[in-house]
């Protein structure tokens, strides 16, 4: 069985330390804006106005 202790170290770790918490956020944010262009790429942007 796994024990719980390192793991919550761990996330701990990554929380309280600041320059890991930046890292952390700024990973998630590329992440995040990667699935929403991969989402949006088929979308037009430019709207035809009609004649």
């Amino acid at each position: 069985m796994v024990s719980v202790k390192p793991i919550t170290n761990a996330l701990k770790g990554l929380y309280f330390d600041p320059n890991k918490w930046d890292f952390v956020k700024s990973l998630s944010m590329f992440a995040i804006g990667i699935y929403i262009v991969k989402t949006f790429k088929d979308v037009r942007l430019t709207s035809s106005l009609p004649q």
